[in-house]
């Protein structure tokens, strides 16, 4: 049979970019061709971040009849293809490939030493401690030792242990950034000291990774430190201190953020993040946010609006007729999913000037109403607006066959990843989210492979969870969804379900 390999980034126009397409045939005894993969490996190289992680995943999911090959791939001294083997058998949680990427972490097989590295962080494998210690402290890149530090991160406090004395005794090589970002990725606060003492120093990317430690770590002791970072002459560590507070803090934490007035910063990024936490903790008027000169911070204080205590009664008028279509994407978005009242009309918005906001409208309306959109969809493909709407109908009307909760789940899906486009996601402060940051910021500084974000190593001796999804696939809905191009944007903020 031909299985078909599709990967799409959609952006907030709706339409499908970069979509990337192999055909890899699968043998009769159910086996993937050698040429298939290094095919598929070829559309990895050419695709985009997000594009690379989805065709990777859509691998994962062949299962175990991919694993012979891309063992064979993964000591082959192609380079492309050994990183992206290891990094398909971290996505597929592949336990029984361990020995074989101990065994190019270790030297003793040609391959990819970062990603086998990331991978077994990935996998678990706490057996490899003393693999990827060898390989934090002697590896030749500063990208293997870098990657050893994240798994070791990945696999709990106790496996960074030796890594943090090292430093404490000033013994250490290795960049107090990357040491904190590990501590803070291992989830346990033996090493709290490291990450308070970390976030007074000079250097502002240690002082970044100080923040999102302590974030990681909770706890009251932590809370007046990240208050005081917000503050701080750097706009990112403001940004993430301010994450951090609304991470762990409590109702007085977050009113404290309001009495230090972070929603006034002159940075529109740090400004973004305090609006929204603050209009969440409902320490701040929605109105009095859309007010502000720059777009992003009206977007961010209507995402705000899904996180706050109390359930909005409306979206204030101004936002729907804001002169920035993302803002008023977000207005539609967020009124769809808190149920508040939209603007009249047979589907709200759908005239609007910019596609993005008419994408928001449709999803909106099919979020809220289920099937009971089918009719608005049926006249909307007769008549035939434009050629993106006439698509987008018929994808409705498709999804509508397998019923209302799948139709309902599917528009969910794609309104969260709009969230996402919006750049508003990150309002989202929950431990998932700071687990995310901190490993984007560590694949951003070392210049690691993007599976990193991708992957989302769970480690930590507490329970934890990567970005989460809007629910459980269904199995008919991930049928169908395998035969489209997906949008692959991570999903940071959740949205409710009906």
């Amino acid at each position: 049979m031909w299985v078909v390999f599709a990967a799409a980034s959609m952006g907030c126009g709706g339409a499908a970019q970069g979509r990337f397409e192999a055909e890899a045939y699968e043998g009769v005894a159910g086996e993937v061709s050698a040429d298939a993969l290094k095919t598929v490996f070829r559309l990895i190289r050419a695709g985009s971040g997000v594009e690379r992680v989805e065709l990777r995943h859509r691998l994962a999911r062949m299962g175990p009849r991919v694993i012979a090959p891309l063992r064979n791939e993964l000591g082959s001294g192609n380079h492309l293809f050994a990183c992206q083997a290891a990094l398909v058998f971290a996505a597929m949680r592949a336990e029984e490939t361990v020995p074989s990427l101990r065994a190019v972490v270790e030297g003793r097989l040609r391959g990819d030493p970062i990603s086998a590295a990331v991978a077994l962080g990935v996998l678990g494998d706490v057996a490899a401690v003393p693999s990827l210690e060898a390989l934090r402290r002697d590896g030749k890149e500063s990208r293997a030792r870098a990657a050893a530090l994240i798994a070791l991160g990945a696999l709990g406090p106790d496996a960074v242990s030796r890594a943090a004395s090292e430093m404490i005794s000033g013994a250490s090589s290795v960049p107090p950034a990357s040491l904190l970002t590990a501590i803070g990725l291992s989830g346990g606060d033996r090493h709290a000291a490291l990450a308070i003492r970390g976030a007074s120093t000079p250097d502002d990317r240690v002082r970044r990774a100080a923040v999102l430690a302590l974030a990681s770590i909770g706890g009251a002791e932590v809370v007046p430190v990240l208050l005081a970072r917000c503050g701080d002459e750097d706009p990112s560590v403001r940004k993430h201190a301010i994450f951090g507070v609304a991470a762990v803090g409590d109702a007085s934490a977050k009113a404290a953020l309001a009495d230090i007035g972070v929603h006034k910063d002159g940075d529109p990024g740090v400004r973004s993040r305090a609006v929204a936490v603050l209009v969440g903790a409902g320490r701040l008027r929605v109105e009095s946010a859309l007010a502000d000169p720059h777009e992003d911070v009206r977007a961010a204080a209507l995402a705000g609006l899904l996180f706050a205590v109390e359930p909005p009664s409306g979206i204030p008028n101004e936002a729907f007729a804001d002169r920035n279509e993302r803002v008023r994407t977000a207005a539609c978005i967020v009124a769809s999913v808190t149920g508040t009242p939209l603007p009249k009309g047979r589907i709200p918005m759908l005239d609007d000037t910019d596609a993005g906001v008419r994408l928001a409208a449709v999803f909106g309306a099919v979020y809220r109403r289920g099937v009971g959109i089918v009719p608005e969809m049926e006249a909307l493909r007769t008549e035939k607006r434009n050629d993106a709407l006439t698509a987008l109908s018929e994808e409705v009307l498709a999804m509508a066959a397998l019923g209302d909760r799948p139709l309902r789940r599917w528009a969910g899906a794609r309104l969260q990843v709009m969230l996402d486009d919006l750049g508003v996601a990150a309002s989202w402060w929950g431990p998932a989210a700071i687990h995310l940051a901190i490993i984007e910021t560590m694949a951003l500084e070392n210049a690691l492979p993007e599976i990193v974000a991708g992957n989302v190593p769970q480690g930590g001796d507490r329970p934890r969870s990567g970005p989460r999804k809007v629910a459980p696939e269904l199995e008919d809905v991930r049928r169908y969804l395998d035969r489209r191009p997906l949008p692959v944007r991570r999903l940071r903020t959740e949205v409710p379900l009906p």
